[in-house]
């Protein structure tokens, strides 16, 4: 399973995609992680968002995390950390937080390629 995460200041949208392509929409506080704490982003994470999800952490292989506050190394491997302490079977080569994440590949790009859908005039090449 893959989960996606969009988050601002007040809320954080998650949406957690099988290989069927089943999805599910979980809809939580914002979680920038310059106003909130690793312990607060955790519990988000444990008690929101996986049980409302109804998979175990292990079903989950890829996360992306887009957020406000996610700019520059120290805040993603702050958030990289927080996810990683509740989800341990994702591989850090399937992780990717903030504007740029796997292979360096924009977030655009890894969000057309994650949902397998054609590009939308909105998002650049």
């Amino acid at each position: 399973m893959k989960l996606i995460a969009e988050s601002g200041g007040t809320k954080t949208s998650w949406c957690g995609i099988t290989e069927s392509g089943q999805t599910d929409i979980i809809p939580t506080i914002g979680l920038n992680p310059n106003f909130v704490t690793a312990d607060v982003f955790r519990e988000t994470i444990s008690s929101e968002v996986l049980p409302a999800l109804k998979i175990k952490d292990c079903d989950i292989d890829r996360v992306w995390f887009y957020g406000a506050g996610c700019a520059g190394r120290a805040m993603n491997s702050r958030v990289r950390a927080d996810i990683r302490s509740i989800l341990p079977s994702v591989d850090d080569r399937r992780f990717a937080a903030g504007d740029r994440g796997i292979e360096g590949k924009s977030m655009h790009t890894q969000q057309r390629s994650i949902l397998d859908l054609p590009s939308f005039s909105t998002v650049p090449p």
